[in-house]
């Protein structure tokens, strides 16, 4: 293992260019509480020479993880901590991935960029306790290694009813699937099904997608998207020449589908944005 002084130094190096335009004391007890978690996740990497290995059986953590030897300098950092903030708390780390593959995708603490956030008013909202509940839990357990840095701060539950939720994942970087490109900054969503425990196969866009009204994610009788600020409602077109509209919360609508006795119909091509007004 690396001499801790020195990887600790960099990550405080991190953490003061991160401070710019943003309250010292949050800020700062949210890069120590993520580099107090990187280095014991990196203890755990590499275990001593002298004694056995601290992984548990493949694919799982150990019960307990315990955090290096604290230094003057940590120290000093945790001083600051309880001296006037708890902001180390806000860094929100649930389980990522499956434990059963040993897939973490870890967290990314930035925010969305600008544009993301310029345009789309359910990530600039606080993140609520239902955002952090047991739907939003199932849906981050179930990611896999397609996403890479989970921005669980700006993790969304939207649109939950007696079927299901679905819930917005922002990631720093999708890696291109069988069902898609490469996304940098992608917009993830996965939907958690009431009845199972198991969360859908995620769909995930870019903001030039959602601006475009091609972010739409047909599971089961329902089509879920996402759209841009300034959109009241949606009008979704279907391939057997019907329509269906749907009103907007939280830059998301959910549409259901009527099939009758036959096949559900599928949607034909970007929806159509209606203002409010």
């Amino acid at each position: 293992m690396s001499d801790f002084r020195d990887r600790y130094g960099r990550a405080l190096g991190d953490a003061a260019r991160e401070l710019g335009g943003a309250d010292l004391r949050d800020r700062l007890g949210a890069a120590l509480g993520l580099a107090a978690t990187t280095l014991a996740a990196d203890a755990e990497r590499e275990p001593a020479a002298t004694g056995p290995s601290q992984r548990g059986e493949r694919g799982r953590r150990p019960a307990h993880r315990w955090l290096p030897r604290i230094s003057r300098p940590l120290a000093i950092g945790l001083a600051l901590l309880t001296a006037g903030t708890a902001a180390a708390a806000a860094v929100w780390l649930p389980t990522l991935g499956d434990t059963r593959y040993g897939y973490n995708p870890g967290v990314d603490t930035s925010a969305p960029p600008p544009a993301e956030l310029g345009r789309l008013a359910v990530l600039r909202r606080a993140q609520s306790d239902a955002d952090r509940g047991p739907l939003a839990q199932t849906a981050l357990t179930d990611i896999g290694e397609g996403s890479i840095g989970v921005r669980t701060a700006y993790v969304r539950l939207l649109a939950a009813d007696s079927a299901g939720a679905f819930v917005l994942v922002p990631v720093a970087e999708r890696r291109a699937t069988a069902t898609g490109p490469a996304i940098a900054d992608a917009l993830c969503v996965y939907h958690v099904a009431a009845t199972g425990p198991d969360a859908a196969a995620p769909i995930c866009w870019s903001l030039a997608e959602v601006e475009a009204g091609t972010a739409i994610y047909e599971v089961g009788d329902q089509v879920f998207g996402l759209v841009p600020d300034g959109v009241a409602a949606v009008t979704v077109a279907l391939a057997n020449g019907d329509a269906t509209t749907a009103t907007v919360r939280d830059n998301a609508y959910v549409a259901t589908l009527a099939g009758g006795t036959g096949p559900l119909p599928q949607t034909d091509g970007p929806v159509k944005f209606l203002t409010g007004g």
